[in-house]
């Protein structure tokens, strides 16, 4: 049973189709890369997945539960995920921890904020912190229920490279416990994570599969050569 399960997915804004019938599923132990450019519909599909948003037609499961029935065992990270400023960092953690029902919720926020550094802005208002800590931060609260299913949208956004390079490490080790959905517009950092990948182009999956096998195709070297033939519409 997958973990997660897309079927044919539609989702349209007016006369903008922002989603034209995507399939595809996250099997339990994998991390999977959607990728593709600004606007072809990611982020809408991660959305629908985390059941904050409405689909025009198709089918979402999460753990062969309704997205809605499946929220406690799912946490979203997102670059544009935005926790309540004039509250201290502490305070936002604690909130989205009672909204889970985290058992030992001191520990368990005390453990995240030293994991991702940032322990000595406890009581900082989240408001007052860099555009870095704020994603860390985010990333604490991604992991305060300790989910099944991780969506992750462009999370390391923000993130100095030693920073960014030990919170891959923290998502890959993630992986044992947990299906995870993941977009970047680093293709490094998607060659070292991901087990697949789907590409992702005008609200259409164009390819799918192990990153290493689209490079051969292709015969480029690196994910991002082949990232941007493919989102020059180049065959």
């Amino acid at each position: 049973m997958p973990a997660i399960e897309v079927k044919n997915l539609k989702k349209s804004y007016g006369n903008t189709v922002a989603l034209n019938g995507i399939s595809f599923n996250v099997e339990e132990g994998e991390i999977f890369g959607l990728l593709g450019p600004n606007g072809a519909g990611k982020t809408t599909a991660i959305d629908i997945i985390a059941g904050l948003l409405t689909k025009d037609s198709g089918e979402v499961k999460i753990l062969n539960k309704m997205p809605d029935d499946a929220k406690q065992e799912m946490n979203v990270v997102s670059s544009n995920t935005w926790l309540t400023g004039i509250m201290s960092v502490y305070e936002n953690l604690k909130v989205y921890g009672m909204l889970y029902g985290v058992k030992d919720l001191d520990e368990r926020i005390g453990n995240l904020l030293e994991l991702f550094e940032m322990k000595k802005f406890r009581n900082e208002l989240y408001q007052r912190l860099s555009a870095g800590q704020q994603t860390r931060v985010n990333l604490c609260k991604g992991l305060i229920n300790s989910p099944k299913i991780l969506l992750l949208d462009e999370c390391t956004a923000g993130l100095d490279p030693n920073l960014a390079d030990k919170t891959r490490k923290i998502i890959k080790g993630l992986k044992k416990k947990t299906a995870i959905l993941f977009t970047s517009h680093n293709m490094l950092e998607v060659e070292r994570l991901c087990d697949r990948i789907a590409f992702l182009q005008s609200g259409a999956i164009t390819w799918m599969g192990p990153s290493n096998k689209l490079k051969q195709m292709h015969g480029k070297r690196t994910l991002e050569e082949v990232f941007i033939k493919l989102a020059r519409g180049q065959a």
